[in-house]
């Protein structure tokens, strides 16, 4: 029961969950699991020891190490999640405002089709481009070229290379 009620408190730490987090947002890598828990349980225990005179290093490293295990995973799955539904899991992060489109759009695949069979598609990218006052250097058609093979239409794409443009151009 004391070792229940050890790890209740443990998972209450919030020095605990705050290391993990800002351990685990460093990597995309499930791993970052296990090394957010360690590091955080070794912190919180050397914080502790060191404030506590009558406590020796490691007594709760164990429990320390399985609830900062239980935040990190916490952390990383709604980190996943939310990256998921933002459209943005790996990929460029874009809008669908221009379709109305919620859908949560593929990340870049390399076993995606081949670029050659997207030329009329970065040609209509071209087109839009056109209409809306900006040419197309080779790196904006290469951009456009991964956005149309991750799924995105090519009024999506002329309208996130207007948008970034535009944005450059301001700054």
């Amino acid at each position: 029961m004391a070792v229940v009620a050890v790890l209740i408190a443990k998972l209450l730490d919030p020095i605990s969950f705050i290391v993990a987090l800002v351990i685990v947002l460093f990597s995309r890598r499930w791993w970052i699991i296990i090394v957010a828990a360690a590091v955080s349980a070794v912190i919180v225990e050397t914080i502790l020891t060191s404030t506590q005179f009558t406590r020796t290093w490691g007594q709760g490293l164990l429990l320390g190490f399985v609830a900062s295990a239980i935040h990190a995973s916490v952390i990383f799955f709604v980190r996943q999640t939310l990256t998921r539904r933002s459209g943005s899991a790996g990929g460029p992060a874009t809008a669908s405002a221009s379709t109305g489109n919620e859908s949560v759009r593929p990340a870049f695949d390399t076993k995606a089709p081949e670029v050659a069979n997207k030329k009329g598609e970065i040609a209509a990218v071209e087109r839009y481009l056109k209409e809306l006052g900006y040419d197309v250097t080779p790196e904006g058609a290469a951009v456009a070229a991964f956005q149309l093979t991750s799924g995105y239409s090519a009024a999506e794409v002329a309208s996130h290379l207007a948008l970034v443009t535009l944005a450059r151009d301001v700054r």
